[in-house]
């Protein structure tokens, strides 16, 4: 099939559709433009192609009726995704030296396991692409536990790009949920529509991609403490912050829906990372990837990093330095004062010379904000104990009282 038009791309994805919403965004990213049934296919390419911005669509079929029952300001997340019609990447390419060129990236596509069903030009001869591998019937989804393992296949399938690509970049890209640009978009600064680059009528079943996913390691879980209990831990559970709901609220995140949070500063509407229990801890996992003192980053470049309550007491606090956070925390337990001004952990409580917009350059100081340091008490009751303690806290967080 010669997917060339807006309409003939619709039919493409949700020809086989029996029900869902089809959900257009506006340029802004985290606003709906219009939904439409997956019967309405002609209307919405219409609506598309007469659009006289930049307009992104949800590719898989949504539940848009959940979504306004959580918010009506609400685009879609990925709790709200009915069906599965493909799995697809959105690929830079050429933009600058940390990515491959065109021609390189389209070589690192031919050596996926399954050929594309389609594959998007973003922006002319000088753009990127997208990449869809279409079911041949779309997958309903019918639990959480599936949506979760889809959510996984995904993940191990842009994991086996990057694998291809290396060492070119390959953005995190395959949330279920994932906006991109529809044929016969417009791109405005450019001028340029949104084409198709090239076609073929393969079409796959979800075990197509499992068995691909199988092939991939997954994902391991980096942890930025030890399991133990450690003397950050005694210190949060003696002034209250011993869940991650606790130490979020503090520091202006709110609660979407479900175990979702997002943070106070977020320009698009999608949820920072969801509370998780791991290993018998729980936490939470970064999901965004502009989060910052948070990163989503596992050192082993997988995405979805997960942090344990000290972690992310730690990062938000004391800059990620656990020996200095360790150290101020056996310095309070010792003098006998775990309770704090808790004012003093709000972000708006900043010197106003501190506020004003982030700079993208020093993420890490401009969100840093800590507890007050008796630095002076510290030093004049156990200073020897202090120090020792801090040198203790570079290979583990472990609490141990040295006699004096």
């Amino acid at each position: 099939m010669n997917a060339t038009t807006s309409l003939e791309y619709l039919e493409t994805l949700y020809g086989k559709a029996t029900y869902g919403d089809i959900v257009l965004i506006k340029d802004c990213r985290n606003q709906v433009a219009a939904t439409f049934k997956s019967f309405q296919i002609e209307q919405c390419a219409a609506f598309i192609e007469s659009y006289t911005t930049d307009l992104f669509i949800k590719v898989n079929l949504m539940d848009h009726n959940r979504t306004l029952s959580r918010s009506p300001y609400a685009i879609g997340g990925t709790a709200e995704v009915e069906a599965i019609v493909s799995f697809h990447l959105d690929i830079d390419a050429g933009k600058d030296d940390r990515y491959l060129t065109r021609e390189k990236m389209l070589e690192a596509i031919d050596k996926m396991p399954c050929e594309p069903s389609m594959i998007v030009e973003t922006n002319g001869d000088a753009g990127g692409f997208h990449a869809y591998w279409i079911l041949a019937e779309p997958h309903y989804i019918v639990s959480e536990d599936e949506r979760t393992e889809l959510g996984r296949v995904s993940t191990a399938w842009l994991e086996q790009l990057r694998r291809h690509a290396s060492p070119g970049t390959i953005d995190g890209t395959a949330n279920l949920d994932r906006i991109l640009r529809p044929v016969g978009s417009l791109r405005v600064k450019s001028g340029n529509r949104v084409r198709i680059f090239k076609t073929s009528d393969k079409r796959y079943k979800l075990s197509d991609f499992i068995l691909a996913e199988m092939e991939t390691p997954k994902p391991t879980v980096e942890y930025t403490a030890n399991d133990g209990e450690s003397i950050i831990d005694q210190y949060l559970e003696s002034i209250g912050l011993d869940t991650p709901e606790a130490i979020l609220t503090r520091q202006g995140y709110k609660h979407v829906y479900d175990k979702f949070w997002i943070r106070p500063d977020s320009q698009s509407g999608q949820p920072t990372g969801e509370v998780f229990t791991s290993n018998r801890k729980l936490g939470f996992t970064v999901k965004s990837g502009a989060a910052c003192p948070l990163s989503n980053m596992n050192t082993n470049g997988t995405s979805g990093r997960w942090y344990s309550c000290a972690a992310l007491w730690v990062a938000f606090h004391h800059g990620n330095d656990w020996k200095r956070a360790a150290a101020f925390c056996y310095g309070e337990i010792e003098a006998g004062k775990p309770k704090v001004d808790t004012d003093n952990f709000m972000p708006e409580d900043k010197p106003k010379a501190e506020t004003g917009k982030q700079s993208e350059t020093n993420c890490d100081q401009s969100h840093r904000h800590e507890p007050r340091l008796d630095w002076q008490f510290a030093a004049s009751k156990r200073i020897s104990s202090l120090w020792t303690c801090s040198q203790r806290f570079g290979s583990h967080v472990q609490y141990r009282q040295e006699k004096t």
